[in-house]
């Protein structure tokens, strides 16, 4: 029997959007008052100023580098022999982790092989064996998901005294634009071919999947639900669209299936679903 196709992505954007729907102002917006630190002299030109660290960027940048050279030398097909040739001559080839030849997950923890799990269903060039190599020991996906375990484990702890600030939803939005600026590294490292947009997509779909993990890591360690209203708001900051341009630019050749099917065939009445979404409308009837 046909039916609707399941996306756990999907599915988590849709319970987003109904929290923010509940409660329009207190999900998108920050109240000044409870600002520690702001910029601005009213709620229009609000801004909080966020700065993070060099070795925190470091981190970020690295790990975008090492999943682009992975998907580059495992796709080797994909990449003219000279270019190939250019990769092999990069500082960062020698540490690449040894990715096993295998579609489903390797051996790892269940967070491990669950994000692998993700990763291959939300792009065809995320095989099991790349990703567990790029999160797993000694891979810089893993340094990734501790960056995020631990500034959001520290936002947690600073939330508690800090008079109602959403700490954890300012470190969730500084880390995914430092994950959007890191496509810059992948590039960087991505040789040029008709392939290109097809691996860069494939590896920011691998960083949101790491930010991902070790934001729902770090909640879950401190007890807090998957309906947490703070967990709901740090993932609407963290937004896999987002990542990946923007809903146009993902349907552009990309490849990416994190929402359930390829989108460059388009949606049909995908902007009037859109519309009737955000205007209230039943998120069950409009899935349908």
């Amino acid at each position: 029997m046909d039916g609707p196709v399941s996306s756990p992505v999907a599915d988590r954007r849709l319970e987003v959007l109904a929290a923010a729907r509940s409660a329009p102002h207190a999900f998108l917006r920050f109240e000044p008052g409870t600002l520690r630190c702001s910029l601005g002299t009213s709620l229009a030109d609000l801004a909080v100023p966020v700065e993070l660290a060099a070795d925190a960027r470091h981190i970020v940048r690295a790990a975008a580098t090492e999943v682009a050279l992975l998907l580059a030398t495992h796709h080797k097909r994909l990449v003219p022999p000279d270019e190939l040739d250019r990769l092999l001559l990069r500082e960062e080839f020698g540490g690449l982790p040894q990715v096993e030849p295998t579609l489903s997950p390797g051996a790892g923890g269940p967070d491990l092989r669950a994000a692998a799990a993700l990763c291959s269903a939300g792009h065809p060039a995320l095989p099991g064996g790349l990703v567990t190599a790029w999160l797993g020991k000694g891979g810089k996906g893993r340094s990734l998901v501790g960056l995020w375990i631990e500034l959001e484990r520290r936002a947690l702890e600073e939330a508690r005294g800090a008079g109602g600030e959403e700490t954890t939803l300012i470190v969730a939005l500084g880390l995914a634009a430092e994950l959007a600026g890191a496509e810059g590294a992948v590039r960087e490292a991505l040789p040029p071919t008709n392939a290109e947009r097809y691996l860069r997509t494939a590896a920011m779909t691998a960083l949101w999947v790491a930010g991902r993990t070790g934001l729902h890591r770090a909640f879950r360690d401190a007890g807090r639900a998957a309906g947490d209203l703070d967990l709901l708001r740090a993932d609407a900051a963290l937004s896999p669209a987002f990542l990946l341009g923007g809903r146009q630019a993902a349907a552009a050749g990309g490849g990416s299936t994190l929402y359930g099917c390829e989108l460059l065939a388009g949606v049909p009445r995908a902007d009037d679903l859109t519309a009737r979404l955000a205007a209230g409308g039943d998120p069950a009837a409009l899935q349908a």
